[in-house]
């Protein structure tokens, strides 16, 4: 299924091709169905089918027009639909193009939909990409930062909480008992690392709070950690 498709206010013809087997499978969606099929369709497309595919197409191509919008305001349009493209010769065999392959997947049918777009194009657009690239993002303001932290204030981070142990044979571990106790070669008056998200981030110590453990931290590692820091 081959669409021939127009680059209004630009010379020139884009085509899309989908493969049969998204055809077929798409066009069963259009009319209710679930998209499945039971067998591989072979044969071409009916003229009431084309309406069809048009009819997705247009979707398509709205979309497609949205997209370039951030380039240049490009009018995507079905000029015609063919299932025997070797009767329409709209590109010479020798013009350049430039073929985006896209897979898509309707139920559990996998297939491909080809876009080939004239370079001549995308040469004379050149310097709207460049312009595009040399666009920096602004820097978020405090204000920014504040409103993200406390959209995300609720959030829940991983907190860990290390002692750097020595080795252990595995004759060791092989031969403990309820009662063992392993040494860790770690002096008592050093700090622990606590980690926050699996990076290091404060230094502390071990203590009891009541019934319970508690990390107390000692100070932090990187810049003092806030919500903006966070966000």
């Amino acid at each position: 299924c081959m669409s021939y498709i127009g680059l209004h206010p630009f010379d020139g013809t884009a085509i899309l091709e989908i493969n049969n087997s998204l055809v077929f499978g798409l066009i069963e969606l259009l009319l209710g169905g679930k998209g499945r099929q039971s067998a591989p369709v072979k044969r071409k497309i009916t003229d009431i089918e084309k309406k069809l595919v048009q009819t997705l197409l247009r979707v398509v191509l709205r979309d497609l027009s949205d997209a370039w919008k951030a380039v240049e305001e490009i009018s995507f349009n079905v000029q015609s639909l063919s299932s025997e493209p070797q009767l329409m010769h709209i590109m010479a065999p020798s013009e350049a193009v430039i073929v985006i392959a896209i897979e898509v997947k309707v139920a559990e049918t996998p297939g491909l939909m080809n876009f080939a777009i004239p370079a001549l194009l995308i040469k004379r657009l050149r310097h709207k990409f460049e312009q595009l690239q040399q666009i920096r993002k602004a820097a978020s303001t405090e204000a920014d930062k504040l409103h993200i932290a406390r959209l995300i204030q609720e959030a829940n981070l991983q907190l860990d909480i290390q002692i750097a142990g020595g080795t252990v044979a595995a004759r060791t571990l092989v031969n403990m008992e309820v009662g063992d106790v392993i040494v860790l070669e770690y002096p008592v008056t050093n700090h622990i690392t606590g980690y926050l998200n699996g990076k290091e981030k404060w230094l502390g110590n071990l203590v009891t709070r009541g019934d319970k453990l508690a990390f107390e931290l000692a100070y932090q590692k990187a810049p003092e950690l806030s919500m903006a820091d966070v966000a």
